[in-house]
């Protein structure tokens, strides 16, 4: 009876429907009550069988329908890695382009840099320097390196090639339209413009030689004869002789045609730099006076372009 209910059992935990139907077979078809057990029996072994079998397939069915998701959720990892790649990538090339090309253009910029640099150490010294080198040079601005000036860069200077042997450094000129004088670091004939300080003592401390013209007309001129002048401009003190306590001519520091014209100022220069190169003439004459501006070498006549020149 035990063994009955057991069976019994295991068919209503296969399939209630299945078990009653194979339950009904059993005892329509065996009389006795061993045959009925043993039918029973077997049919509860058989049912286990299929029940265990349909487990596994159910088993087996859900471990493939995990394999495939998992085969699934790593392709579209790996879908999805590519796809980031892909975009990485595309961003990572023109940034590692740029970083090429910047790095390529710092370099031609360090090369021509360096070639700047040599040039630059090429370059002649003064206007002096660059009419011995090529004496065939015309009057102009050219680039000049200065030593004692701060700093690589050269410094475009007017050099007259065409004066009294040529080679000389224009500094300071005058307009004859009593234009205002400004300080600058270029200087051209009738400009109004002269080279500040720092740069005046350098080139002067490089030079022996003072010549002031009429840039209307060259031939009138006056020229420095020995060291006092130029003396005078290296420490940018005035150019009158500090002995002297009147008005004397030139006859000991100038020569030229305006010689007659030209005599020291009897008494030191208040207004400094540039002013101090009017000094060179007496009686009001100069190449620039604060108040009246005048520029000329004799004060009865009329204002002129005039031009200081170094060497």
């Amino acid at each position: 009876m035990k063994k009955t209910l057991t069976v019994l059992l295991s068919l209503a935990m296969t399939s209630p429907l299945v078990a009653a139907a194979e339950t009904t077979a059993c005892f329509q078809h065996n009389k006795s009550y061993y045959d009925t057990l043993s039918c029973l029996d077997k049919r509860g072994m058989d049912l286990t069988a299929q029940r265990d079998k349909l487990y596994q397939a159910q088993i087996d069915q859900l471990q493939k329908r995990l394999r495939d998701l998992e085969t699934l959720i790593q392709r579209q990892q790996r879908n999805q890695q590519e796809k980031l790649d892909k975009l990485h990538q595309s961003q990572i090339e023109p940034l590692q382009k740029r970083i090429s090309d910047l790095e390529t253009l710092i370099q031609l910029q360090q090369r021509q840099l360096d070639a700047l640099k040599r040039a630059a150490y090429q370059l002649p010294q003064s206007c002096r320097n660059l009419h011995q080198q090529e004496p065939t040079k015309v009057s102009g601005l050219y680039s000049i390196r200065v030593e004692g000036l701060q700093g690589d860069k050269p410094l475009n200077i007017y050099c007259n090639m065409d004066l009294q042997g040529g080679g000389w450094s224009l500094v300071y000129a005058t307009n004859a339209n009593q234009q205002e004088l400004k300080s600058a670091t270029e200087v051209t004939p009738r400009s109004a413009r002269y080279f500040p300080e720092q740069i005046v003592r350098v080139l002067a401390a490089q030079a022996t030689e003072i010549l002031i013209i009429d840039a209307d007309k060259p031939s009138r001129f006056i020229k420095s004869v020995d060291k006092f002048p130029i003396q005078r401009l290296r420490a940018l003190q005035n150019l009158n002789d500090p002995k002297e306590l009147t008005g004397r001519t030139a006859s000991a520091h100038w020569q030229g045609t305006e010689h007659d014209s030209t005599a020291y100022w009897c008494k030191p220069s208040s207004g400094g730099y540039p002013t101090l190169l009017y000094h060179a003439n007496c009686n009001k004459y100069g190449l620039f006076i604060d108040n009246q501006r005048l520029s000329r070498f004799n004060y009865s006549s009329s204002n002129h372009a005039m031009s200081v020149y170094i060497r």
